[in-house]
């Protein structure tokens, strides 16, 4: 019915979700995710960046993952702070791994851990890296599309009403 998001939930089972409602195909798996990551759901950029990294392609995995993390997408900023931290095919970047990863935590409920992981890093940073991160933390204005925000009005919903029912 041209709903992006159930077409997002589409590729998820044919990413595997829902053992055994449809068999798994990665093709499949993109084709619908695709829909809703071109429609503006960050999660499915996030996903879709997945997608292409295992097929190879870091390019587009990085294009699309980029545009999750530039909704505030804790997800998408971790991973994109892991891939600049060491991915394959991707040029390793001190600065972007640790703004990336303060962004993530000031966009999440980060662990202890993940707190101390950042502290450790940035001591190793050079001067001119940590300006960057800096400057990248600074510069950064999260833009969630309509969808993305009309999704997660829905998990809250739901939310709600799990915790009304408790």
């Amino acid at each position: 019915m041209g709903d992006p998001l159930a077409a997002y939930k589409l590729g998820c089972y044919y990413d595997g979700q829902g053992a055994g409602l449809v068999a798994q195909d990665a093709g499949q798996a993109l084709k619908y995710k695709l829909i809703a990551a071109q429609a503006g759901y960050a999660l499915a950029q996030q996903d879709v960046a997945t997608l292409y990294a295992r097929e190879g392609d870091m390019q587009s995995g990085l294009e699309w993952l980029e545009k999750s993390a530039a909704q505030g997408w804790s997800g998408g900023l971790m991973t994109l702070a892991s891939v600049y931290n060491g991915a394959p095919g991707v040029e390793q970047d001190a600065a972007k791994t640790a703004g990336y990863f303060k962004l993530f935590l000031a966009h999440s409920n980060p662990s202890e851990a993940q707190r101390n992981w950042l502290s450790k890093f940035e001591m190793g940073l050079s001067t001119d890296d940590k300006t960057r991160a800096d400057d990248l933390v600074r510069g950064f204005h999260p833009k969630p599309s309509p969808l993305t925000l009309r999704a997660l009005s829905g998990q809250r919903a739901a939310e709600d009403l799990i915790e009304r029912l408790q």
